[in-house]
C-alpha cells in the first residue's frame, strides 16, 4: 500500500499545503471523522513565543489536520479532544 497522507487545511491560506492522494484506510478515517459532531475551536497564538505562529497539526491514523492559530474553525469531536488533551484549547 502506498504511504499517502491526507491534509485538511483549516484556516491556513499559505502556499505549500496541498491535498494528496488518499489510501483506503485514510478514506475510511475521513468518513469516520466527517460523521462526528463538529465543534468550533480557536487555537490561541503562542503567548510564550510571539515568533511561533506555526499552525497546529493533528494526525489521526494517517489523516492530518492543519489548524491556523487565531482563527475559529470547526473540527470533528475527536480532533477537538486531542487538541484539548494536548493543552492547545
Amino acid at each position: 500500500m502506498e504511504n499517502t497522507e491526507k491534509l485538511d487545511v483549516l484556516g491556513v491560506k499559505e502556499p505549500g499545503y496541498k491535498k494528496v492522494s488518499v489510501s483506503k484506510d485514510m478514506s475510511d478515517m475521513k468518513k469516520y471523522l466527517d460523521s462526528q459532531p463538529k465543534l468550533r475551536v480557536k487555537i490561541p497564538h503562542n503567548s510564550a513565543n510571539h515568533k511561533d505562529e506555526a499552525p497546529v497539526t493533528v494526525r489521526v491514523n494517517g489523516y492530518l489536520y492543519v489548524i491556523k492559530r487565531g482563527e475559529a474553525v470547526e473540527v470533528p469531536e475527536q480532533i477537538y479532544n486531542i487538541l484539548e488533551q494536548g493543552g492547545y484549547i
